[in-house]
């Protein structure tokens, strides 16, 4: 089974073509994957601005789409013959059917209203002109199923962005261990979805089949490391410049302490660099030595559910950065130094990454599942890739833990044609007349028209 998959949730205008086969074992082959960001424009305003965001859409979903067919190879299913999609009039969609493409899949929900509504009418169009069946697809389901997509062989260079497997306890596994599309998904599975507008965690007992156990109650992670980020005046987006960062400043802090242990060793006197102090009131952080990283409050990374909240953290960083700027810890143009703003993004990063891995372990012990996802942009994450995979090991649970190729951690149309081939086999198709978006659509929930 062939499907064309569209995305336009956000701001991500994304095609792609996946080729599913359910014999003895399922497998994807992705056939294409094209995705025009909005990154650059956005940019200018330190976030995404809805109207700029439909419009950048709307001049982009044709050629995406084109280009998708095009290196898919798609042919005419009139004439047998290759269509070349991208040097043809644009009426090529029109004149031309595809062969051997079998179902259109299209994110409808949840994401920016206006954003939605350019991929909804455009599946809308070709599924009426093509005749081709339709599938309404929840973006957040198409974050879960990129740990069914296949990922490259594993490389040096590539550690980060294959399955890792986590054995029963006292088993012994390899470091990495090639990604089969989907193979080790055994249920009941659960998903921790982390991305700019949505923290969940989410238990699937089958395929489509979710139960959202714990949502965050405001800001999502991604959406606190974004503001974080431009807190620091580090830009958009702001969660990959914060990573970086806090990579740098954990990177650091080894070479210091590998070089005190050499000097150790040598009996040198090391007792000149301070050691750090942190105290936390009122969930305001106050350092006591600003070299050093702060220790950040955790929220609710004690309470009885599996429920989230980031905004309280984000206001500790607020204040925290507030205090330093008071005391001067600035460069002349007004900007932390640089020490000081590596040591904040590492250390805001971890008390995310602990409330998320913390509550996910707590999850996966109660639920008794037998694997563990990660999705959504902050999947990419990878101090949150790691502990995750670090605290399954020490909490000896023989869950195998998936981690989705990076490359659709973020918003793709791979995903969502993954997605439409499960919808497809329960032949839950929706008329081209009847769907509409939902910019609110809960996972697990019907659209309307369905």
């Amino acid at each position: 089974m062939r499907i064309l998959g569209i995305e336009t949730s956000c701001d991500e205008t994304a095609a792609a073509v996946v080729e599913a086969s359910s014999g003895k074992r399922l497998a994807f082959r992705v056939l294409s994957n094209v995705v025009a960001s909005q990154v650059k424009i956005h940019a200018k305003t330190g976030g995404v601005v809805p109207e700029v965001a439909a419009r950048a859409h709307a001049e982009a979903i044709i050629p995406i789409v084109r280009k998708a067919l095009h290196e898919a190879g798609i042919r005419s299913q009139a004439s047998g013959r290759r269509v070349d999609w991208l040097k043809s009039n644009p009426e090529t969609l029109i004149t031309n059917v595809p062969n051997c493409l079998d179902v259109i899949a299209v994110t409808a929900g949840p994401g920016l209203a206006t954003s939605l509504l350019v991929g909804v009418e455009v599946a809308r169009t070709l599924a009426w002109l093509w005749k081709k069946p339709l599938v309404a697809v929840n973006h957040l389901e198409g974050h879960a199923y990129a740990n069914w997509l296949p990922s490259p062989q594993p490389s040096p260079t590539m550690k980060r962005s294959a399955a890792l497997y986590v054995p029963p306890s006292g088993g012994q596994a390899p470091a990495l261990q090639k990604w089969q599309g989907g193979s080790n998904v055994k249920f009941p599975a659960l998903c921790l979805i982390v991305s700019g507008g949505h923290t969940e965690l989410v238990l699937m007992r089958k395929h489509l089949d979710y139960k959202i156990i714990g949502e965050t109650r405001d800001d999502a992670a991604g959406e606190a490391f974004d503001k974080v980020a431009k807190m620091l005046g580090l830009g958009y987006p702001g969660g990959p410049a914060v990573a970086a960062l806090a990579e740098k400043f954990r990177h650091t802090r080894h070479s210091e302490r590998n070089e005190e242990s050499r000097s150790l060793r040598k009996g040198r006197d090391t007792s000149a660099t301070p050691g750090a102090t942190t105290s936390v009131v009122a969930g305001r952080a106050t350092p006591q030595d600003d070299t050093a990283g702060v220790i950040f409050p955790r929220p609710m990374i004690d309470s009885p559910n599996f429920d989230f909240s980031f905004s309280g953290l984000k206001t500790a960083v607020l204040y925290y950065v507030r205090d330093l700027k008071k005391q001067n810890k600035m460069r002349p143009h007004g900007k932390l130094l640089e020490s000081i703003l590596a040591g904040v993004c590492a250390s805001f990063e971890q008390a995310v990454v602990d409330v998320l891995v913390t509550k996910t372990v707590r999850a996966a012990k109660k639920y008794k599942v037998k694997t563990v996802m990660l999705g959504g942009g902050v999947a990419a994450n990878a101090r949150l890739r790691q502990s995750l995979v670090e605290a399954m090991k020490r909490h000896c649970l023989s869950s195998v833990v998936c981690l989705p190729d990076i490359r659709y951690t973020t918003d793709n149309a791979v995903m969502i044609a993954a997605v439409g081939y499960f919808h497809a086999l329960k032949k839950d198709f929706i008329s081209w007349d009847k769907l509409d978006i939902d910019p609110n659509w809960q996972l697990g929930k019907n659209i309307v028209g369905y």
